[in-house]
């Protein structure tokens, strides 16, 4: 498998990365051997800090890319590199970066580089963490699965946690100088991320342990005889970055919380200004549809008034023209009263003289109830009468009403001349009569009077 797959691009501002470290730990100008040098990303991050490389690299691949690179390049086994395949106290560092986990032996290499340091030279190796998190979860869930490179990476041969890379540091005759660590997260290894079904109790005991979080241990150390173990720059600068990270990363969680709270509130507060909103929408329709519906009552109202007004002018007009009805059937009122007195002085004028005419017909039936009397007396008489002096003569009784029948033989001259006496009733009633006609023919208002008065009187009757 060819080491490219573990060519990286080496960022001096990324302290979580092995390589940015241990370009940053070994000191410009230095002599430097890196064994397993892969395709030389390291190397010659090195040498553009005038340090002077030379690399030993297994690989076909790698070492043709070293060569490319114009670096210093050694084509060796390092399990089988012998010692005095490099010349001694050579280098002032010697680089192990990822490489021990994959030999058969690694503490016999790292014992055979105390010879090729100068003195005060240092070992700078690192190696993988075999206790992280997510290896812990897997191993809970059941499972190792090996992968391409990292933590589990199929061609390592052994696995290091914290004590064991200590014990196989100090079996190679070296001090640690400074025990550096590079992080990741649970999910922020090339392992899947922990199942669901893992407990939270166990999550968070996983999380609580520091450990959990080393990807890869970085060791700086020197043979037995050299410094003290520990205090070194490197090592203080990463734990003072570390806690700034670390007090960063609570901020950062913080202001997650805080964010995901201004976003509830803002969601609360674009929730409540939706409803504000579809509430002012619906008092605005509300109040369009009050102002439509007030346009329309102005409206009507208006022709109400318009109406009333009419309907005023014309009960006013009504008015003036019952008024004037009324004034002039108050003169025709008048009037009628007048021509009612008149009609009624006449008619009384009327009634005086129709009493009167009557008075002269019931004396006028008397007169002839006795004439008739005279004339059934006469009647008796008139054969004698007419022997006596003829019709002239009884006229002249008649009119003079001198015929008398003082005895019975007067009274048989009286009978004799009766009925002659009716005829001439007859005739004289007829005469009266017609003289009568021809004076009511004169007067057609009493007739008309007379009239009603008759059918007034045959309504009386009736009822």
């Amino acid at each position: 498998m060819s080491v490219t797959r573990y060519s990286r691009a080496i960022d001096l501002q990324d302290l979580e990365n092995v390589h940015t470290l241990a370009v940053l730990a070994v000191p410009p100008g230095s002599r430097v051997l890196d064994l397993g040098a892969a395709d030389g990303a390291v190397a010659c991050a090195l040498r553009d800090r005038g340090c002077q490389v030379t690399a030993i690299e297994r690989d076909a691949e790698g070492v043709a890319a070293l060569i490319a690179r114009g670096l210093t390049t050694i084509q060796a086994d390092l399990d089988t590199l012998a010692a005095d395949a490099v010349p001694p106290a050579a280098f002032d560092v010697v680089l192990m970066l990822d490489v021990l986990e994959h030999l058969v032996d690694p503490g016999a290499l790292l014992a055979r580089t105390r010879a090729w340091l100068a003195p005060g030279g240092r070992a700078l190796l690192s190696v993988p963490n075999v206790t992280h998190g997510a290896v812990r979860l897997s191993l809970l869930q059941g499972r190792f699965p090996r992968t391409d490179v990292g933590l589990l990476d199929r061609t390592h041969l052994h696995f290091f946690d914290q004590d064991s890379l200590q014990a196989l540091v100090t079996g190679a005759g070296f001090g640690v100088l400074d025990l550096l660590t590079v992080e990741r997260g649970l999910e922020e290894t090339e392992l899947e991320p922990p199942a669901a079904g893992v407990p939270a109790g166990v999550l968070e005991a996983v999380a609580d342990d520091p450990l959990s979080r080393v990807y890869q241990f970085v060791v700086i150390a020197a043979p037995s005889a050299g410094p003290a173990v520990g205090g070194g720059l490197l090592q203080v600068l990463l734990l003072r970055l570390r806690s700034q990270q670390a007090a960063y990363r609570r901020l950062e969680d913080f202001a997650a919380q805080a964010e995901a709270t201004g976003r509830a509130r803002e969601d609360a507060l674009t929730a409540e200004l939706r409803r504000v909103a579809e509430y002012v929408a619906h008092l605005e329709a509300t109040l369009r549809d009050h102002e439509t519906r007030a346009a329309s009552t102005h409206a009507a109202h208006e022709a109400a008034l318009l109406a009333a007004d009419a309907a005023h002018d014309a009960a006013a007009a009504a008015i003036d023209a019952a008024h004037e009805a009324a004034s002039a059937a108050t003169a025709r009122q008048i009037d009628l009263e007048a021509d009612r007195d008149m009609l009624r002085h006449q008619l009384t004028a009327r009634v005086e003289e129709l009493q009167q005419a009557s008075d002269a017909i019931a004396t006028l039936l008397r007169d002839l109830c006795v004439q008739r009397e005279f004339a059934e007396s006469l009647a008796a008489q008139v054969p004698r009468i007419a022997a006596r002096g003829g019709e002239v003569r009884v006229l002249d009784e008649l009119d003079r009403y001198q015929a008398v029948a003082p005895t019975p033989d007067a009274a048989a001259t009286l009978a004799a001349e009766a009925a002659e006496f009716r005829r001439l009733q007859g005739a004289v009633a007829f005469r009266a009569l017609a003289r009568g006609d021809a004076w009511l023919r004169t007067m057609p208002w009493i007739r008309a009077q007379l009239s009603r008065l008759a059918r007034r009187l045959a309504g009386a009757s009736r009822r």
